[in-house]
C-alpha cells in the first residue's frame, strides 16, 4: 500500500468531518453510527510517522467524544444480550497482546492488538448509541447508500480494467474488487451486507433494499471468490429458514433470484467453470495457493504450539518454512488464529464466531436488521474457513459494527418490553 504523509488539507477534512459527527453523535446518536458505518470501506489512508489515520478511525473517535459529552449511559455493554459478544471482544484482545511473549516481530503484534481495540470499540459505540437512540432510519439509509456505492464502483471495474483476473478455460476472466483490498475482500463485504439488506426486503418487503441486494449480488458474483459466493448463499438460505412471517413466494423468488443472479453472472464472463471446480488457481506474485499457506501454518504453529508465534508475525516468517518472497496470511481466519496465537487466540476466535451467532439465534420478532445479522454472520463463519477476512478492518470493523447495532437494537426492544411489564 502506497503510503500518503498527512497534509494540511488531509488534516483540516479529518477535523471537519470529526467535529460534524462529534455534534451529530452528541443531538443523534444513531445519526452518529450511520456516519461511521458509511464511512466504513473509504478508509481515506494517510500518515503520522508510522501511525496510520484513516477516516473510520477519525469517526469512530468522534463518536465516542459525542457520546462521553452526552453521557450516554454504558449499562447496554454489559446486558444479558450483548454480554457474550463483549467477552468475546476483550478475549480477542488479551489474546493477541498475549501474543507478545513468543512473538519475534513485537511491532506486528501492537499492530494487530490494537487493530482488535478498535473493533471493539465499534462495537461498543454501536451498541450504547444504538440503545440509547433506537431509530432504525439513519442505519438502513446508510448501509443502502454505501452498499450501492461500493457495489457501482466495483461494476465499473469491468469496463475500466479490474485489479486481478483468473484464467479460466484459456481466458482471462476480471476479478472486480474495487474500494476494498481484492476480490475475496470484496466478496466478504458484501457476503455482510446482502443478508441485512435481503432481511429488510422480505421482512418490510423494502424494494429498495431488495433493489440494493440485487447489485450487491451481481457485484460479488463477479468477485468471482468461490467462498464468498455460497457462504452468502448458505447465508441467504438460514434467513428464508428462519424468517418468521416471511410469504413462503417471496422468500423463494429471493433463494431462486440469487442462485439465478450467480449462474447467469458467472456464465457471461465464463467463470463458471471456476466456482465448480476443486482446483486451485495460481498465486499472483507475493502470494501463494491455499494449501501451501495452511500446510506452512501448520509447520509455524508445530515450533510454538501453546502461544503461537505472535499476532501478524505469520507473513513475516513464510520464508523460514521455504516460501520465499511469500508474504500474505493463511487464507482461513482459524488457522491464522492457531498459528498467530496458539490457543488463547484460537479459542477467542471460536468463541467470537459462536457469540456472534447464538446472540442473535435466540432472538423473537422480526427486526430485520437482527435477522439479517444472524444470517451474516453465519455466513461470514463460513467464508473464514477458506479467506481470513477479519484482518482488513473494512470488514472486520463492518462485522462488530453490524453485530454491535443488532445488539442496540435488541437492548432497546428489551428495554421497552420491560417498561411496558411484557
Amino acid at each position: 500500500m502506497d503510503r500518503h504523509p498527512l497534509d494540511l488539507t488531509a488534516a483540516l477534512v479529518f477535523i471537519v468531518v470529526a467535529a460534524a459527527t462529534a455534534y451529530l453523535a452528541y443531538r443523534r446518536p444513531a445519526w452518529g453510527v450511520a456516519v461511521l458505518v458509511f464511512v466504513d470501506p473509504f478508509a481515506w489512508y494517510h500518515d503520522i510517522s508510522r501511525t496510520t489515520v484513516t477516516l473510520p478511525k477519525m469517526v469512530l473517535a468522534a463518536i465516542i467524544v459525542g457520546l462521553i459529552a452526552r453521557r450516554t449511559p454504558l449499562w447496554p455493554l454489559w446486558g444479558p444480550r450483548s454480554r457474550a459478544l463483549s467477552i468475546a471482544a476483550l478475549a480477542l484482545i488479551a489474546a493477541n497482546a498475549l501474543s507478545l511473549v513468543p512473538a519475534l516481530y513485537v511491532d506486528v503484534v501492537a499492530r494487530e492488538t490494537f487493530k482488535a481495540i478498535e473493533y471493539a470499540l465499534a462495537f461498543a459505540v454501536c451498541v450504547i448509541a444504538v440503545a440509547d437512540d433506537p431509530d432504525p432510519r439513519p442505519f438502513r439509509v446508510a448501509l443502502l447508500g454505501v452498499v450501492t456505492l461500493v457495489a457501482l464502483l466495483a461494476l465499473v471495474q469491468e469496463f475500466l480494467g479490474a485489479p486481478s483476473s483468473s484464467l479460466i478455460a484459456g481466458r482471462v476472466v476480471p476479478r472486480i474488487a474495487g474500494v476494498l483490498e481484492g476480490p475475496n475482500q470484496l466478496a466478504g463485504y458484501l457476503g455482510l451486507a446482502i443478508p441485512v439488506l435481503l432481511a429488510y426486503a422480505l421482512t418490510v418487503r423494502d424494494r429498495l433494499a431488495a433493489a440494493v441486494s440485487a447489485i450487491a449480488f451481481l457485484a460479488l458474483v463477479l468477485t468471482l471468490s468461490r467462498a464468498g459466493i455460497v457462504s452468502t448463499l448458505l447465508a441467504i438460505g438460514l434467513l428464508v429458514t428462519v424468517g418468521r412471517g416471511f410469504n413462503p413466494r417471496i422468500a423463494l423468488a429471493a433463494a431462486g433470484g440469487a442462485i439465478g443472479v450467480v449462474a447467469l453472472g458467472l456464465a457471461a464472463v465464463g467463470g463458471l467453470k471456476r466456482l465448480v471446480s476443486f482446483s486451485e488457481i495460481g498465486a499472483p506474485t507475493g502470494l501463494a495457493t491455499r494449501s501451501q499457506l495452511w500446510m506452512a501454518a501448520i509447520q509455524l504453529w508445530e515450533r510454538s504450539p501453546w502461544l503461537g508465534i505472535g499476532a501478524g508475525n505469520y507473513e513475516l516468517k513464510l520464508p523460514s518454512v521455504g516460501l520465499l518472497g511469500v508474504r500474505t496470511h493463511a487464507n482461513s481466519l482459524y488457522l491464522q488464529a492457531l498459528v498467530e496465537g496458539g490457543l488463547p487466540l484460537l479459542a477467542a476466535t471460536l468463541w467470537s464466531v459462536y457469540a456472534s451467532i447464538a446472540t442473535f439465534a435466540g432472538a423473537r420478532g422480526r427486526d430485520p436488521i437482527v435477522l439479517g445479522v444472524l444470517a451474516a454472520c453465519f455466513g461470514l463463519a463460513v467464508h473464514q474457513i477458506f479467506d481470513f477476512l477479519t484482518f482488513y478492518p473494512k470488514i472486520g470493523e463492518f462485522w462488530w459494527m453490524l453485530m454491535g447495532v443488532a445488539v442496540g437494537r435488541l437492548t432497546s426492544a428489551s428495554g421497552r418490553h420491560a417498561r411496558q411489564g411484557i
